[in-house]
């Protein structure tokens, strides 16, 4: 038995990444965003900048992308540490572009 297992360059890979909103409690979160890649299965890829925080698959016939990420980006759909984790990246994104834009006038 041969066993094949392509790999695409991290530039052709990230080429297809999408921002994904985190959704906090009372807030819809919609899988739209994710665009055609909504309904698609197979191994995705959270990163944060340059930094790969977690590789998933969706195995199920019924679990997508959509409703996989929703799961990890919907405050009331993941679990507390799951949906901490995101929000802290997401601090951290916010407080990285306030670095760069420099302090306030």
């Amino acid at each position: 038995m041969r066993l094949t297992i392509d790999i695409p360059d991290p530039q052709q890979a990230i080429s297809r990444a999408c921002p994904v909103p985190i959704a906090i409690k009372g807030v819809t979160w919609k899988e739209a965003c994710l665009g055609e890649h909504a309904k698609e299965s197979g191994v995705y890829v959270i990163h944060h900048g340059e930094a790969i925080k977690y590789v998933g698959k969706t195995g199920s016939p019924g679990m997508s992308f959509g409703m996989r990420l929703r799961r990890e980006f919907q405050q009331t759909a993941s679990g507390p540490k799951i949906y901490r984790q995101q929000s802290d990246c997401r601090r951290t994104l916010a407080s990285n572009k306030s670095e760069a834009n420099g302090p306030p006038a």
